[in-house]
């Protein structure tokens, strides 16, 4: 239970909210070879790793 908790919120936290306003209004976006998660609500954009 713990350790696909511990997943989730992993995974949630590095794909999903962005790192600048703490929302969940984001959206990943592939340009050339890079990987960015791009918020919707402040317009921030920050690199993720591309294995996903």
């Amino acid at each position: 239970q713990d350790t696909i908790r511990n997943l989730i919120e992993a995974y949630t936290k590095r794909y999903v909210i962005c790192p600048v306003c703490k929302r969940p209004d984001t959206r990943i976006v592939k340009e050339k070879r890079l990987a960015f998660l791009v918020c919707e609500a402040c317009g921030a954009r920050s690199s993720i790793p591309h294995r996903l």
